[in-house]
């Protein structure tokens, strides 16, 4: 007999795009529930949580990980359990823990990616579901005054090949949609990701149709929890 596996993998974007689930705080797929669509670790306080929901009927083996993105590669958060088996219908805490030597170092946000999947039975003659959880991790130096507008620090500009240079001036991560509408004329152009790590600059590629010339840019940005905010307009210079 032939064994299947199938891969399902779920990534919780760092905002969340359907207006009316505005008022959802947690993500869900068939078997694990997660609770929060993003985790905050305040270097104060040195750790955070969260919690998972195993809405299966049958046990789960949950392998939670890190994903460290490549502007901050930098091992500063250690989770805990890393597997965990969760009864049907129960819950499950993982936490997650800052490393000493970074307690009192950092005076810029980061981030990380926390990693909750399944780790499916092993069988012969069944198909294999995994699914895969993808949510933000925003470490926030206990120094930092909390802002609630941080992409009021991204500053917008033109390089040489027509593309749209995008600098995160702030210490703040920034979050927002990939799309950059250009105004006016209402050309666009694209980010490769949706984040802005502070001190960093991301190419946003220029739509090869438009021929305005654009002063000014409008993004949908994302608060600190993932939801979606007004749009905000900046001068392209």
């Amino acid at each position: 007999m032939m064994r299947t596996h199938l891969v399902l993998s779920v990534a919780i974007l760092f905002f969340i795009a359907n207006f009316s689930h505005a008022k959802t705080t947690g993500a869900s797929t068939p078997g694990i529930q997660i609770n929060d669509s993003v985790i905050v670790i305040n270097t104060a306080e040195g750790e955070a949580t969260t919690t998972l929901t195993n809405k299966a009927a049958n046990p789960v083996m949950l392998h939670s990980s890190l994903e460290f993105v490549a502007e901050d590669a930098t091992e500063k958060v250690i989770v805990s359990p890393s597997v965990a088996r969760i009864e049907a219908g129960e819950t499950q805490m993982v936490r997650f823990f800052l490393k000493d030597e970074f307690r009192n170092s950092l005076t810029k946000q980061t981030m990380v990616r926390a990693i909750f999947q399944n780790i499916p039975p092993k069988g012969k003659n069944n198909v294999r579901l995994t699914i895969r959880h993808n949510i933000p991790l925003i470490i926030h130096p206990s120094g930092l005054a909390t802002h609630n507008k941080p992409w009021e620090f991204l500053k917008f500009s033109r390089n040489a090949q027509g593309n749209i240079l995008v600098k995160n001036e702030g210490d703040y991560v920034v979050r927002l949609s990939n799309s950059i509408e250009l105004q006016p004329g209402k050309g666009s152009a694209e980010l490769t990701q949706n984040y802005i790590l502070p001190g960093r600059s991301l190419v946003a590629i220029t739509d090869k149709a438009f021929k305005g010339q654009a002063s000014s840019v409008k993004i949908q940005p994302a608060n600190l929890y993932g939801y979606i905010t007004e749009s905000y307009s900046s001068e392209l210079k």
